[in-house]
């Protein structure tokens, strides 16, 4: 190692899991956080950065909970992977700005269906300039739910020999195999990623109700929202969803464990367990009729998972 290089430590690394509703991020086990992905214009000409404002290319955005106070109009759509890797510098670093510290390695996820899209994702998150200061940054990208898996093992989660692992996001869900406690890797591919069954499965099925029992129209943010705190505020009246939300689940869950059987009903009358991590692992009902009682497993802090395992990941890279 030359004189100018710089030792990476533990302190200077972090895992980072860039999902289309949060973004969550690990600087050890027990060590984490989320903010909402969100990012909108700043109105005027405003040509100063700070209070949770950030210049890129010479244009000025919120990050974070401040963008998603803005008015609708403001707010860009991150909806699609095109828009989130274009912005992912400013996600970046408002992590680091949360954190409160810049860090020199950061592993993220990636779903399986955008692996075309690794090296696009690697170099925009790797060299980029905001507010003015200049990073340069020592990216690993990851499949997503692996940083999941490898969290589940390390907090000791894991306890079935052959399981099937779901990692479900807003839009979408990735599919692990695991056959004696260990991740099949060569698996992991776009045959076992699809788009439309996560999270936004869930918030569809409110936005119908909703629209149908009380001829309310959602968005997409505001089901989110609802799924959530389990209630609705509509011109000051507040409105009880528990049962409702409670139902949309029931039947989104046994629609995603159908689709499961249709794709891995072989493999599956052999698994020990199907788990559900990421931020779909909320919104499933584990106790579903048709299923032995235990075979559908949810975890605390699961939307974390991924975050906390990309952590490990490059932990395991580098030398205290």
């Amino acid at each position: 190692m030359s004189n100018n290089e710089k030792v990476v430590t533990a302190d200077d690394i972090i895992g980072i899991d860039p999902g289309f509703s949060d973004i969550k991020y690990a600087t050890s086990l027990t060590d984490f956080n989320k903010f909402v992905t969100a990012i909108a214009e700043v109105r005027g000409h405003h040509t100063t950065t700070g209070n949770d404002i950030y210049e890129l290319n010479g244009r000025y955005y919120y990050v974070g909970e401040k963008a998603a106070k803005q008015p609708k109009e403001l707010i860009l759509d991150l909806s699609r992977y095109e828009d989130l890797e274009m912005f992912l510098p400013l996600l970046i670093v408002h992590v680091f700005n949360q954190v409160g510290k810049d860090f020199k390695k950061i592993c993220m996820g990636l779903s399986p269906s955008h692996i075309l899209n690794i090296d696009s994702f690697r170099k925009r998150a790797s060299h980029f300039v905001v507010n003015g200061k200049e990073y340069n940054l020592d990216v690993k990208i990851i499949p997503q739910g692996m940083g999941a898996t490898l969290a589940l093992f390390q907090l000791n989660n894991l306890y079935d020999s052959d399981f099937l692992l779901v990692d479900g996001g807003f839009n979408t869900i990735d599919v692990i195999f695991g056959y004696q406690g260990e991740i099949q890797t060569q698996l992991i591919n776009g045959d076992n990623a699809f788009e439309n069954k996560g999270v936004i499965g869930v918030a569809n099925k409110l936005i119908e109700l909703v629209k149908n029992k009380y001829n309310i129209a959602l968005g997409i943010r505001d089901a989110q929202q609802c799924l959530n705190t389990r209630r609705l505020k509509h011109r000051g009246n507040v409105i009880d969803l528990e049962e409702d939300v409670a139902d949309c689940i029931h039947r989104y869950t046994k629609e995603l464990m159908d689709f499961l059987q249709s794709r891995y009903g072989g493999d599956m009358d052999k698994m020990d367990a199907v788990y559900i991590v990421g931020g779909l692992s909320y919104l499933v009902d584990p106790k579903i009729e048709g299923y032995a009682e235990g075979f559908i497993k949810v975890f605390d802090d699961s939307e974390y998972l991924n975050a906390i395992g990309n952590y490990l990941k490059v932990l395991s890279e580098v030398k205290n």
